[in-house]
């Protein structure tokens, strides 16, 4: 399973670089963009969560790398500090497997060198992969908390000529407002076409990377009743388990605050006070409040949304699917 989705993040990184490219043309566009100093204090704070989770997201993927590739060598290592009154220990497979052409046994040190190999191959990439994904939508993140951050300050140019009558705009104060809110509209619309490219280029691999892990975390939890006995398999097993996981949890995570972010655009337009405005600027609001009803969302394949939802449905239909596979055992 790990070969097949580090082939398959593989396959889709090569048909979606041009989209990628965009992707980081546009991030670098918006910091040129966006100069004041609260809104760059904004970006700076989504991007250093982006910062942490891909560095946690990393040691992660170490740790595992390192597990994975000393396993075959454990027996070694355990017989030079605790020497056996039997003998050597037997040595450990790398991997669960019958090869019809050869004996894994008499080979296992080429296998454990070729295991080695692949998730050396892998781990940057599968690095890489994921901190461009979290990295990218933060970043969005971080773009829609500015968006709310000029509609929440927008109107603070429209003053109150004297207390107790209603706000009346002067000819510059009502232009440089409506100037702020098509900006704020321009800002909006790219933040929305960031989504749309990071669902173009990443829905297909979630949609395989969920129907991958639902399947792995049933078979995986099967296995258990029958390694239960053996400490080291069921240690691996729930090793397994639990970076699928945590995978899974990541991923919706942060799909579910791109979807929090981009719904509060809409409150905080609703928030200000559009009832004391000019007509034509309370029409800015509106179109703002229009477009953020529907809130912009990652995708597995235009069919599941990447959501803490969606993440809670995966693990009930993992359990089903365990129930179903234990009966048929």
């Amino acid at each position: 399973m790990f070969f097949s989705a580090g082939c398959m993040k593989f396959s889709i990184t090569v048909f979606s670089l041009g989209k990628m490219k965009v992707l980081y043309s546009k991030i670098s566009r918006d910091w040129e963009a966006i100069q004041n100093r609260q809104e760059r204090a904004i970006l700076e704070q989504y991007n250093k969560e982006g910062l942490w989770l891909s560095k946690l997201y990393m040691a992660f993927v170490f740790m595992t790398w390192i597990v994975c590739s000393s396993k075959p060598f454990l027996p070694l290592v355990v017989n030079l500090i605790i020497p056996s009154e039997n003998g050597t220990r037997p040595l450990l497979t790398p991997l669960h497997a019958d090869y019809i052409f050869f004996d894994q046994t008499e080979h296992i040190y080429l296998i454990s060198a070729y295991t080695a190999a692949a998730y050396t191959f892998f781990f940057p990439f599968f690095s890489g992969f994921e901190s461009f994904y979290l990295l990218t939508v933060k970043h969005v993140c971080g773009l829609f908390a500015v968006t709310c951050y000029r509609i929440e300050t927008s109107l603070n140019i429209l003053k109150e000529k004297e207390v107790g009558v209603k706000p009346l705009c002067s000819i510059y104060a009502r232009t440089k407002c409506q100037k702020n809110l098509i900006d704020i509209v321009i800002l909006h619309n790219d933040a929305i076409r960031s989504v749309e490219l990071l669902e173009d280029s990443f829905n297909i691999c979630f949609l395989a990377i969920i129907l991958m892990s639902t399947t792995g975390l049933a078979i995986s939890t099967t296995f258990i009743i029958y390694a239960s006995d053996e400490l080291l398999s069921l240690t691996e097993i729930l090793f397994l388990q639990t970076g699928i996981t945590l995978y899974l949890f990541s991923v919706s995570w942060v799909g579910q605050q791109l979807t929090d972010s981009s719904e509060q655009i809409f409150y905080s337009a609703y928030s200000t006070n559009w009832y004391t405005t000019n007509p034509k600027i309370c029409c800015y609001l509106h179109i703002i409040m229009m477009r953020s009803y529907s809130p912009s969302k990652l995708t597995g394949g235009k069919l599941l949304d990447l959501s803490m939802v969606t993440f809670g449905m995966i693990i009930r239909k993992a359990v089903s699917y365990f129930t179903v596979f234990l009966s048929l055992t």
